[in-house]
């Protein structure tokens, strides 16, 4: 047989990986999402749970904001049906053919990267236009992390494409510049839209109460304003960077999805009762008084924290002068009124 036939046999057969390089790749691959499964399907329930109360308390939110909780809901029922058949299609249908998980991955799986990039951008317009109704400075944040979004977006859907295209783990575990440019963009994003808010929430803390509980400072500033998704995204940036040849920044962004939409029904139902009994604006007063309680009212609706007024509140003193004289006219006419 020619020598140069049979090497060319050899390249063509694959080299079948031993059961030590399988259960390495297990670990970093299927082994990060199954566990980021079950955190995201407990997540899942919370936000269940927080739909559940807001459409029993705020029935007479805006139009918009209430489609906007049901296209989130339908998105991470979607979202989830499709990690649990990843799951199943990995670690059952293949239990016994371990090397078809790498070869070949589900269409639930390469689904996921494109339902998250939908849910994110779906709750980024919440986010966005409650950024922007801070003030004009703060509207061009708010640009700003419109454009950031749109770069992530196209980098997601580029990766989305990649993995219907090669069907297979490497699609997702060697393209390390566009899954740092993704979620480089998600964290400029990020960092524009909880900046703000933060930024608003030091400058007004002079009117806060000082008896809050602590679980009431905890939503407020590292869970309404984003903080938590800003350091999951972190986390996520640095394992896509600094590691290889796994799914470990998958798994993070897989669980900072869900934790997305938590933070969209936290600040929702993290409202006062005005906003869920709706604010009646009649038009029998000023107009300067009626566009402020339009204001007011569009405010308590979208949760938007307030900066302090600068300008000193405004305190009218009346002073009536009276000399003796006068009051003594005034006793005198009213003894006259008397004897009439």
């Amino acid at each position: 047989m020619d020598p140069s036939t049979t090497s060319a046999t050899t390249a063509a057969i694959p080299l079948v990986p031993s059961n030590e390089e399988l259960q390495s790749l297990l670990y970093k691959t299927d082994g990060a999402m199954l566990l980021a499964g079950f955190i995201s399907t407990m997540l899942y329930g919370v936000v269940l749970h927080q739909a559940y109360r807001y459409m029993r308390i705020f029935t007479k939110d805006v139009l918009f904001i209430r489609l906007l909780v049901f296209v989130v809901l339908a998105i991470e029922t979607l979202y989830t049906a499709s990690l649990i058949h990843y799951c199943y299609y990995d670690f059952v249908i293949n239990y016994a053919n371990p090397t078809q998980i790498f070869e070949h991955i589900s269409w639930s799986g390469n689904l996921l990267p494109l339902l998250g990039i939908i849910g994110s951008s779906v709750t980024h317009i919440f986010f966005v236009r409650r950024v922007s109704m801070l003030g004009t400075y703060h509207k061009w944040l708010a640009v700003l992390a419109v454009l950031f979004h749109v770069v992530q977006n196209t980098s997601g859907l580029i990766i989305t494409a990649r993995g219907f295209v090669h069907h297979n783990a490497e699609a997702y575990t060697t393209q390390k510049t566009l899954e740092g440019l993704c979620i480089g963009f998600a964290v400029l994003a990020d960092m524009s839209i909880t900046g703000a808010l933060l930024g608003v929430l030091y400058k007004g803390r002079a009117k806060q109460r000082r008896d809050r509980p602590l679980w009431d400072i905890i939503t407020t500033y590292f869970i309404n304003t984003g903080s938590l998704v800003l350091i999951l995204d972190i986390v996520s940036l640095v394992l896509a960077l600094a590691t290889e040849g796994n799914l470990y920044w998958a798994a993070v962004n897989t669980v900072n999805t869900r934790i997305y939409s938590t933070t969209l029904l936290s600040v929702l139902n993290s409202r006062n009762t005005e906003a869920a009994d709706g604010i009646e604006i009649y038009s029998g007063g000023p107009l300067r008084s009626i566009a402020r309680a339009r204001r007011l009212a569009a405010i308590q609706q979208w949760n938007v924290p307030e900066e302090p007024d600068p300008t000193p509140a405004e305190i009218k003193i009346n002073v009536h002068t009276e000399n003796e004289g006068d009051s003594t006219m005034s006793r005198d006419e009213g003894r006259k009124e008397a004897m009439i």
